[in-house]
Formats: structure tokens, sequence, C-alpha cells
């Protein structure tokens, strides 16, 4: 039984695809509402203001962009690894700044904790086959 199931490694650049294509996804999803509505962009930096953050506008927009272009370029496949450190950094600061200095609970923290993993997992394993990184011979 667990032979049979070695035999999935086979699939591990269609794996990678997978969680490129479904993290990308959620990354411009989620900041595309910062990037068309003003208002939602306040909101956040109002957000970061509350929690110290120094430059809450920069910030916010920074992250905002980091998130969008970020994902869409894992989606892509395209400078995986550079990218994939920048968006962590990203959720690095979201997790320590907007949960763990704050004494958040582990339920509102995991979200990005989980999203910090995924794009370390894409920093140290790259984007896969199924890639333009791979087209361009980016190991």
């Amino acid at each position: 039984m667990l032979s049979s199931l070695y035999s999935l490694s086979r699939f591990r650049d269609f794996g990678v695809l997978l969680l490129r294509l479904a993290f990308g996804l959620q990354l411009v999803l989620s900041a595309w509402p910062y990037m068309s509505d003003p208002a939602k962009l306040t909101e956040f930096t109002n957000y970061l203001t509350t929690l110290g953050f120094p430059f809450p506008g920069p910030g916010a927009v920074v992250s905002a962009y980091t998130e969008f272009l970020g994902g869409i370029l894992l989606i892509l496949g395209l400078w995986t690894r550079p990218v994939a450190l920048v968006v962590a950094f990203n959720f690095l600061v979201a997790l320590l700044l907007g949960h763990v200095f704050i004494a958040d609970t582990y339920e509102n923290s995991y979200p990005s904790a989980n999203l910090l993993v995924v794009t370390l997992f894409l920093a140290f394993n790259g984007a896969g086959a199924y890639s333009i990184d791979a087209r361009l011979g980016h190991r």
C-alpha cells in the first residue's frame, strides 16, 4: 500500500503547479479590493496605524502591491524564489505585527502563519517544471 503511494512523487511538479495556482489566486483576490477601492486601502492604513506600524500609508500600499503582483508572478512561475521571499517577508511582518505582538489567538494567527509557510515552501523548492522559470532554465 505505502509503496504505491511513493509513485505519486512523479506528480511532484504538478502538485507544485496546483499550489502556485491556488496560492497565487488567493493573493491576487485578497489584494484586489485594496488595489481597486481607495476606501479599503484607507481602512488597511488605519488598521496599521492602530498597530503602531511606522509609515502606515506606504506600508499598506507596499503590502497590497506585494500580494497582488507577487500572486501574479507566482501563478506564472516567474522569478518564483525571490518573489516568494518578498511575499514571505510581507507575511512575516503581518504575522508578527498583526498577531504575535498583540497576543492574538492562534485561531486568528494561523492563516498568516500558513501563508508564510507556503511562500517559504516555494522559496525553498522553486516553481517546478510547469513554470516560466523552468522554461528560462532557472533552478
